[in-house]
């Protein structure tokens, strides 16, 4: 782990989150250090601004990363409030083997 890299896991995880949304919605010039913990995913005034084709790769990444599925549009768009509320989402409903390897791997970023 870096000197200035996330120290415990809930932190570690929205790191991690922050630094997989911008990869996989490819946001240049935005660094995950930037980013609040309370800013909001899609929308929102804040670093960048991603819509609802981004908010599509975003939750086909979470399965794909997390086995995390989703039964209505509803649940899908509450993770989506904050970086924290999807860090908390996944952390209570993501498997814990998968939670852990993402967010050892975090650590070393």
């Amino acid at each position: 782990m870096t000197s200035d890299g996330p120290s415990d896991s809930r932190q570690a995880l929205r790191y991690g989150l922050k630094r997989l949304v911008l990869r996989v919605c490819n946001v240049d010039g935005v660094d995950a250090c930037q980013i609040a913990d309370d800013e909001p995913v899609i929308g929102g005034n804040g670093a960048f601004h991603l819509d609802s084709l981004d908010a599509l790769e975003i939750l086909a990444t979470l399965d794909r990363t997390f086995g995390i599925k989703f039964e209505s549009a509803g649940a899908s768009r509450k993770i989506f409030e904050s970086f924290a509320v999807m860090a908390d989402y996944i952390a209570a409903n993501g498997p814990g083997d998968r939670v852990e390897v993402f967010v050892a791997a975090s650590r070393q970023a």
